[in-house]
């Protein structure tokens, strides 16, 4: 008839779980400051750059009488590229706040 498995798990292939409280593995060798310029002032450009582009679109519709959205879509066909070209010159591939990982 049918033989039962039996499965053996001995004790060394086990996986220890990481019990270490701290930074992620890539940054534990970058100070605050460059933390500061490299991870969280690209997030908060791009959070800011979103407003600007709210705030100052919608304005650009009121202000543009009898426009409307046209306003809003000449003031975004400016400012996105702008933005784009900003970002991309301050951290992209050799920008000049880019880590040095």
């Amino acid at each position: 008839m049918a033989e039962k498995r039996r499965l053996r798990v001995s004790g060394q292939d086990q996986i220890e779980e990481e019990t270490e409280e701290g930074p992620p593995r890539k940054y534990q060798d970058i100070g605050w400051k460059e933390w500061l310029k490299v991870d969280f002032a690209r997030y908060w450009f791009v959070v800011i750059a979103l407003m600007i582009d709210l705030l100052f679109g919608l304005e650009a519709a009121n202000t543009i009488s009898g426009m409307g959205s046209l306003g809003l879509a000449i003031f975004l066909a400016i400012a996105i590229p702008a933005e784009v070209f900003l970002y991309i010159y301050v951290w992209g591939k050799k920008g000049i706040l880019k880590s040095n990982k």
